[in-house]
């Protein structure tokens, strides 16, 4: 096989390159562990953050945070495995010839892993809109694996050689083993995840009889913190009205107000969701005159277009008495009733929006209708 030399100053730039690359990989197989072992292993939930424009939306939503129902971030850890052991394979070849082949598999695989980071990063900024912490961590492990693989590949002329060929060149017998072994890791992780849910915890909750949905002879009960305001909640309510109509008799939803605005949340340190007080008074107003859900439906369907005179056209749009609904607006009673949801759920600690509880206990998995059923019948 042919090699090329690289001179003393080349080897050392080369060596640097790598020595970046595989302190990046580090992190990214760290990083990917946290993600797994915490979200998905054991179900840590996303929400939106009381804190503002970090939170771990990303992680929750199984439309973003899974490919073929795998999380990305067990792909991530995998790919970084990966990673790591071609690296060191790479180092240990400075000493003596480092093959091109090598450097421009590394680059390869790079930029592979590069088109995914964009993608799920311009969800978190432009659909989602907050930014997970650890996933944005994994954005610039993979920039800077790229950078670096470009900076190494550079040193040397290329030689025209098929990817195909360069690949059998640099694949040695472990990494063969090691792709064989994620593969068959991926196609059974279905049957090897097992997971406890909810806490161990039993929470006393009031029930809320104007904002429950489903039967009151129902044996479970789901309540669920929200903010009108908070995309996940949007997404929990499409969820859990449709639990409550699949498994109608077997389960009731409870609707508890944990605005994230300071204006009448004074755990939010700043009027993160501007709207959300103001949404939830009128919630309460509509649930006054027995029109809480149709009122609840039409805030999230409109989530992105609130503004100050949407809720008295809700209002209008539901056939609401005006004057009650406007005299309610305008009185103590909405407020109390929210201070008064804010209050518990600062008992039980909730740092975000939603929070959600089967039978009195926090669950802290998916939000899917699917494994929120696998939970019940638990």
């Amino acid at each position: 096989m042919n090699q090329e030399s690289p001179s003393k100053a080349k080897s050392s730039r080369i060596h640097l390159y790598l020595f970046v690359a595989l302190c990046a990989v580090i992190v990214g197989i760290l990083d990917s562990i946290f993600i797994f072992w915490s979200h998905d292993l054991h179900g840590q939930r996303a929400f939106c953050s009381q804190t503002g424009v970090f939170s771990c939306q990303a992680l929750e939503n199984p439309q973003y945070s899974t490919l073929f129902k795998i999380p990305w971030s067990l792909y991530s850890l995998l790919f970084y495995g990966f990673v790591f052991l071609f690296i060191l394979g790479s180092l240990k070849n400075t000493l003596m010839n480092l093959l091109k082949s090598e450097l421009n598999v590394l680059y390869a695989i790079s930029t592979f892993a590069l088109l995914p980071t964009i993608v799920l990063a311009g969800v978190s900024v432009f659909i989602i809109q907050s930014l997970c912490p650890y996933c944005t961590v994994l954005y610039g492990v993979s920039l800077v694996l790229w950078v670096s693989a470009y900076l190494a590949r550079r040193e040397f002329k290329q030689s025209g050689k098929s990817l195909k060929v360069q690949l059998k060149e640099a694949l040695e017998p472990l990494h063969w083993v090691y792709i064989m072994g994620a593969l068959l890791m991926l196609l059974t992780y279905p049957r090897w995840l097992g997971r406890t849910l909810t806490g161990d915890t039993d929470h006393k909750f009031q029930l809320e009889e104007k904002r429950t949905l489903g039967l009151a002879s129902s044996p479970h009960t789901i309540i669920k913190f929200s903010d009108f305001q908070c995309p996940m909640c949007r997404q929990a309510a499409h969820i859990l009205h449709d639990l409550e109509k699949k498994y109608r008799g077997q389960v009731k939803i409870v609707y508890k107000y944990y605005p994230l605005d300071s204006s009448c949340n004074k755990n939010v340190k700043h009027k993160m969701h501007g709207y959300a007080c103001q949404a939830a008074k009128a919630s309460y107003c509509a649930s006054v005159q027995d029109q809480f859900w149709p009122f609840h439906d039409l805030i999230f369907e409109n989530q992105e277009n609130l503004s100050n005179g949407i809720f008295v056209e809700f209002a209008k749009m539901l056939n609401l008495k005006q004057d009650q609904f406007e005299n309610c607006l305008g009185g103590s009673a909405a407020l109390s009733a929210i201070k008064a949801n804010i209050n518990e759920g600062e008992e039980k600690k909730i740092k975000g929006t939603p929070a959600i509880y089967i039978d009195g206990r926090e669950y802290f998995g998916q939000l899917t209708v699917d494994a929120l059923a696998a939970e019940i019948s638990k």
